[in-house]
């Protein structure tokens, strides 16, 4: 496979933020006066744009209070949240790496603002050409974002390669006519993926560095 960029996701397939992300959740749930719920439980919602899970899973019946939600996660996330979380091993070697072959770029359902802030704590910033998030109170998408960067960046998408942990990154790529790649240690689950397979599945960052190393 030929591909001169590497689009990679960022929670769940660069990072674990699952301490901060589920702080943030019961904050907004304890300040609500909602029930906090097992944090166990919270996995599950994971790789899904945050402002849905609330909606779904936690204010059914009290859709008013999902703004209210995300303001008040945003508060935790961006003061204290954001740096409650762990690069997957050998993940950075890997990037440093790749930044001398490929050119990189980040694309994640975080916010702008908080993504920059994350792949700077990690000390990533110099290895990638851009970090694209979600523009706060914006109706934007990954696919949207995706658009803007074949209309901006990516010349030739056929030779674009995104990385992520969910169905949301697969079908975002393939919106785009990117090449795809679904890393399982993330939060996703291989059964998600039957509708929408993506060119290459890989179960560990060190399976990923072989197939980067050898593509």
């Amino acid at each position: 496979m030929n591909f001169k960029s590497i689009v990679f996701d960022l929670d769940g397939t660069i990072s674990d933020p699952s301490i901060g992300y589920l702080n943030g959740i019961n904050y907004a749930l304890k300040s609500l006066n909602k029930e906090i719920y097992n944090k166990e439980d919270y996995k599950d919602y994971l790789g899904t744009p945050l402002r849905i899970s609330f909606k779904t899973h936690f204010f059914k019946s009290d859709s008013d209070l999902v703004e209210d939600a995300m303001i008040l996660f945003r508060k935790y996330y961006g003061e204290k949240g954001k740096y409650e979380n762990v690069l997957y091993d050998g993940i950075s070697e890997l990037i440093k790496n790749l930044s001398s072959k490929y050119d990189l770029y980040i694309l994640t359902n975080k916010t702008h603002p908080f993504a920059i802030d994350i792949v700077h704590y990690f000390n990533l910033s110099p290895y990638f050409k851009g970090v694209y998030g979600i523009v706060p109170n914006s109706n934007d998408s990954k696919a949207d974002i995706a658009k803007h960067l074949n209309e901006s960046i990516f010349a030739n998408p056929n030779e674009v390669l995104m990385i992520g942990d969910t169905i949301h990154d697969i079908t975002c790529a393939k919106d785009a006519n990117w090449k795809s790649c679904f890393v399982s240690y993330g939060f996703g689950k291989k059964a998600d993926l039957t509708n929408a397979m993506p060119d290459k599945i890989v179960e560990t960052v060190a399976e990923l560095k072989i197939y980067l190393t050898c593509a």
